[in-house]
C-alpha cells in the first residue's frame, strides 16, 4: 500500500510531483479496494485518476490542481485510511449506514467529475485548461466531503443480529455534530443509525408505459430535479438498475421503463423481478417496498388495463402493496370545466366540476379495476387500491392522498423510511419525527433508561439527529446538523432550565434573537411566524449565545429545569423544521437549505409570539403536574406529542410559486 500522497507546495516545479504522487494514491486504493462492495468507489477513482491526467497538460491553473489534490488526501485521511486500518487485520463488513453514505459521496464525485472532465482529444499546443471545471469539481467535492465527515467517523463497531442475537464486527459511521466533542462510548446514538443499519433507503418500483408521467411524479414526490431523472432515462431498461438521488438519498427506484407489456418475454421479466424481490428471507434493504402501477387516465375512448397490468394485478406479492396510480388527473377537471361552462374549485368537493370529475373518474377508472380484481394469486377477497392524481399546479392534495394511502398500506417496519424518503406532506413528515422519537429517546426523557450519566449535550445530539433524519431536507453542507445550530437552539430553550422561573409571565420582550450576525428577520421568515418583515431584533453576540448553552455541559438529572429543557429542545426542533418546510416550499424548486437560512428561521422563530406560548406551556405542565406524574415516562411522551401536534398542524400559509 503506497503512502499518502506528498505535502503540497506552492512551488510549481514540485506540482507535476505531487500529480504523479496522487495518481499512484488512487491507483493503490483501486487495488487495495478490489472485492470490497463499497458501491461506486471505483468508479469514483478512475474518474479523479483521468481527471488528474487531464491535469498534467494545463499549465496555468496550478491553484485550482493543487486543491483538488488536496480534496484526494482528505479522502485518504478520513476514508480510505479509517477502512484500511481495519481491514488489514480481518475481513470485514460495513453497516448498511455507512455503505449507503459512501454510495452518495462516491456517486457524487464519480458523477461531478464525468460531467466536467475536459475532453480526451487536446487542443492546439497539447494544452488543457481545467480552472472551471475543476473549480466545480473542487466545490462539490468539498461540501460533500464536509458532510460526510460531519456525520462522524469511520470506526469498528459491534453490531448484534435481531434475529440470532449473533455479535459480529462491522464498519460504521459514528460520531458528533460537526465537531462536538461526541464521547462514543457512553452507548448513545441517534436511533436512526438503527433503523438505517436494517434498511437505509426505501425501495419502490415503478410500472407503467412511457408517457404515463412517472418522471415528473418522482421528482414531485422526492423533491428531486428532472435532470437526476432525465440521466436514468438515457440508460438502458434494466430493471434491476438501481436509480439513486444525490438530493434524496433516502430512496432507491427500479424502473420497468423500456418493457412493453405485449412483450411476453419482457413481461416474464419483470415478473420474475417482482417474485425474487419480495420473496421471504431476503434483507430488508434489498427487498421491494411498494410497487406503483402508473396509467394515463383514459379520455378517448382506450382501454384502460393492457394485458401485462392485468398479468401484474395478479400476482403474488406478499406483504408489498402495489398501488395503482391514475395519473393526469388534470385532464378530467378541464373536460369538466368545458362541460358545465365553471371554474373548478380546488378545495370544494361538492362543486359541479369536482362531482362531475370524480364521476367521470369513477366510471373510467375505478370500475374497470374492480372488475379485473377476481381470480388474482393472492386470493377472491384481493382489493386493490389506488390513487389519481396530477403533478399540475394546484393538485398537491391529490399527491397528500399518494403518500399517506402508501404510508398505510406498506409493511410496519419501513413506514418510517417511507415518511422519511417523501418530501410533499409536512405531516407525514412531522409524524415520522414522532414515531422514531417514541421508539427509544422520547418516551425517556424524564427517565434514566438512557440517559443515566451522559452528558446532556449527548443526549440532545441523538434527539436532534433523529428529528433532522425524520425530516429528510436537502441539506448538503449539513446546516441542519452544525454545532452552531445545536448551540442556537440550546440557548434559545436556556430559560426553561431555570427551577425558580414559575412560567407564567409571557410579557418579556419577544423581539430579543440570540442570533449573531442578524439584524433584522428576513420577510419569508417573519412571514412564517406572522411577524412584520420590518421586526426589529437585537443581536447579542454568538459567545453570549454559548453562554446561555452552557447548560448542556451538565450530566443528566431527573430535575423539572432538565426536562422541561429537553421537552422544549424536542419542541422547538419540531416546531422550526415544520416552519422550514414551507419556507422551502414557498422558495420553489429543489433548494438546499443553507447556513443563513436557519440562522434567520431561529431568529424568526426566537422572536416569535409562538416559541413564548410554546415555552410557557412546558413551563405549566411540569409545574401543574405532580412529582410522581412528571416522572412517568409515558405522560411526559404524551404531552410532548400533544404540544408537537397542536403547534405543528397549520396549513402551509405560503402559496408556492
Amino acid at each position: 500500500m503506497s503512502r499518502a500522497a506528498s505535502p503540497i507546495s506552492s512551488d510549481p516545479k514540485f506540482l507535476k510531483e505531487n500529480i504523479k504522487d496522487a495518481t499512484k494514491l488512487l491507483k493503490d486504493r483501486a487495488r487495495d479496494f478490489q472485492g470490497i462492495p463499497i458501491p461506486k468507489m471505483q468508479e469514483a477513482l478512475k474518474k479523479m485518476a483521468a481527471m488528474l491526467k487531464r491535469c498534467k497538460k494545463d499549465k496555468t491553473n496550478d491553484g485550482a490542481i493543487r486543491e483538488f489534490i488536496n480534496q484526494i488526501n482528505a479522502l485518504e485521511r478520513e476514508i480510505f485510511q479509517p477502512i484500511l486500518k481495519e481491514l488489514r487485520n480481518t475481513k470485514l463488513g460495513f453497516t448498511e449506514y455507512l455503505n449507503s453514505e459512501l454510495r452518495d459521496l462516491f456517486g457524487d464525485i464519480s458523477n461531478t467529475i464525468s460531467n466536467n472532465l475536459p475532453k480526451q482529444k487536446l487542443p492546439l499546443f497539447n494544452k488543457v485548461d481545467v480552472q472551471e471545471p475543476l473549480s466545480t469539481v473542487n466545490s462539490s467535492m468539498g461540501n460533500k466531503l464536509q458532510g460526510f465527515m460531519g456525520k462522524g467517523q469511520i470506526i469498528l463497531t459491534t453490531v448484534r443480529s435481531r434475529s440470532s442475537g449473533e455479535e459480529r464486527k462491522e464498519l460504521d459511521l459514528r460520531g458528533d455534530v460537526a465537531g462536538q466533542d461526541f464521547d462514543r462510548d457512553d452507548g448513545l446514538e441517534p436511533h436512526v443509525y438503527e433503523i438505517f443499519r436494517i434498511c437505509p433507503r426505501f425501495r419502490i418500483l415503478l410500472l407503467g408505459r412511457s408517457g404515463v408521467g412517472k418522471s415528473r411524479l418522482i421528482n414531485k414526490i422526492f423533491n428531486i430535479t428532472e435532470a437526476e431523472v432525465s440521466h436514468h432515462r438515457a440508460g438502458n431498461a434494466n430493471i434491476e438498475k438501481e436509480f439513486t438521488s444525490l438530493e434524496n438519498p433516502r430512496f432507491v427506484l427500479h424502473d420497468s421503463r423500456g418493457f412493453e407489456y405485449g412483450n411476453e418475454g419482457q413481461l416474464d421479466e419483470v415478473m420474475t423481478f417482482i417474485r425474487n424481490r419480495t420473496e421471504k428471507g431476503r434483507k430488508e434493504s434489498e427487498r421491494l417496498h411498494a410497487i406503483w402501477l402508473c396509467i394515463t387516465i383514459p379520455t378517448g375512448g382506450e382501454r384502460l388495463l393492457e394485458t401485462g397490468d392485468e398479468e401484474i394485478l395478479k400476482m403474488s406479492r406478499g406483504d408489498v402493496p402495489l398501488i395503482v396510480v391514475f395519473t393526469k388527473y388534470d385532464r378530467l377537471i378541464t373536460d369538466a370545466e368545458e362541460k358545465v361552462d365553471a371554474d373548478w374549485e380546488p378545495n370544494n368537493p361538492t362543486c359541479r366540476v369536482s362531482e362531475l370529475a370524480d364521476k367521470e373518474y369513477k366510471k373510467l377508472c375505478v370500475r374497470p379495476l374492480e372488475s379485473a380484481s377476481n381470480n388474482s394469486e393472492s386470493g377472491p377477497s384481493t382489493r386493490h387500491v389506488y390513487q389519481r392524481v396530477s403533478v399540475e399546479r394546484g393538485y398537491d392534495s391529490y399527491l397528500l392522498e399518494l403518500i399517506r394511502t402508501t404510508a398505510e398500506h406498506v409493511s410496519t417496519g419501513v413506514r418510517a423510511m417511507w415518511a422519511i424518503a417523501q418530501r410533499v406532506d409536512a405531516e407525514t413528515s412531522r409524524d415520522a419525527s414522532i414515531a422514531i422519537g417514541r421508539q427509544k429517546y422520547w418516551e425517556a426523557l424524564s427517565t434514566s433508561v438512557y440517559f443515566k450519566d451522559k452528558r446532556l449535550k449527548n443526549c440532545l445530539w441523538a434527539l436532534h439527529v433523529d428529528t433532522v433524519t425524520a425530516w429528510n431536507f436537502f441539506d448538503p453542507h449539513n446546516c441542519l446538523c452544525s454545532q452552531s445550530m445545536m448551540e442556537l437552539l440550546s440557548g434559545i430553550i436556556a430559560e426553561l432550565n431555570d427551577d425558580n422561573d414559575p412560567g407564567l409571565d409571557v410579557s418579556g420582550n419577544p423581539n430579543q434573537a440570540l442570533v449573531s450576525g442578524v439584524s433584522q428577520v428576513g420577510n419569508a421568515g417573519a412571514a412564517l411566524f406572522g411577524m412584520s418583515p420590518t421586526t426589529a431584533i437585537v443581536v447579542v453576540p454568538l459567545g453570549v449565545v454559548v453562554l446561555l448553552a452552557q447548560w448542556i455541559h451538565k450530566v443528566y438529572a431527573q430535575t423539572p429545569g432538565i426536562i422541561r429543557c429537553l421537552m422544549g429542545y424536542v419542541l422547538d426542533i419540531n416546531f422550526v423544521l415544520w416552519k422550514l418546510f414551507w419556507f422551502m416550499r414557498q422558495k420553489g424548486g429543489v433548494q438546499p437549505v443553507t447556513e443563513e437560512i436557519v440562522r434567520d428561521l431561529l431568529a424568526s422563530f426566537n422572536a416569535s409570539e409562538q416559541k413564548r406560548w410554546m415555552h410557557h406551556a412546558v413551563k405549566n405542565f411540569l409545574k401543574d403536574a405532580g412529582v410522581l406524574e412528571r416522572l412517568r415516562p409515558e405522560v411526559v411522551l404524551g404531552e410532548v406529542i400533544r404540544l408537537i401536534k397542536e403547534f405543528c398542524q397549520e396549513s402551509g400559509t405560503l402559496e408556492v410559486n
